[in-house]
């Protein structure tokens, strides 16, 4: 038997239901390389920010397409293009996360063939710096 009511009225007036789930995940070690208890919030955060800037993207099956940054392409690339692009790749590969609201890189240096840029992530926890090496 098909419904008489219009499918479509039916599914606009379900009542809407959001699910805040926490932040709590393990907390990695990487000196003792174990996992060492748990974290949530803002060092969750850091440390989300640290597994994706160090990872990849499209590298590793185990990670969405939308995980890491895209660095391989810039390997051999002149300096001066590379340091005009970390920016957006840096800014793209962050803002996958919906906990961060803005990436800023506020500087960019070189020393021999790597790259080091520092800068500051707004998220909704308050902001975080970030220092990495390109090399």
């Amino acid at each position: 038997m098909i419904p008489n009511d219009n499918f479509n009225n039916v599914i606009d007036n379900l009542p809407q239901q959001t699910n805040n789930y926490g932040n709590k995940t393990y907390r990695i070690d990487t000196n003792k390389k174990c996992i060492d208890g748990y974290i949530e919030d803002i060092e969750a955060l850091k440390q989300t920010i640290d597994c994706i800037l160090d990872t990849e993207r499209y590298e590793y099956l185990i990670y969405s397409y939308d995980h890491g940054v895209e660095l391989q392409d810039l390997i051999g690339q002149d300096p001066l293009y590379v340091k005009a692009d970390i920016h957006r790749i840096v800014e793209e590969a962050l803002l996958q996360d919906d906990r961060i609201i803005s990436v800023n890189i506020v500087k960019i240096t070189s020393s021999g063939e790597n790259l080091y840029y520092t800068g500051k992530v707004e998220s909704i926890y308050g902001d975080i710096e970030i220092r990495k090496e390109v090399g």
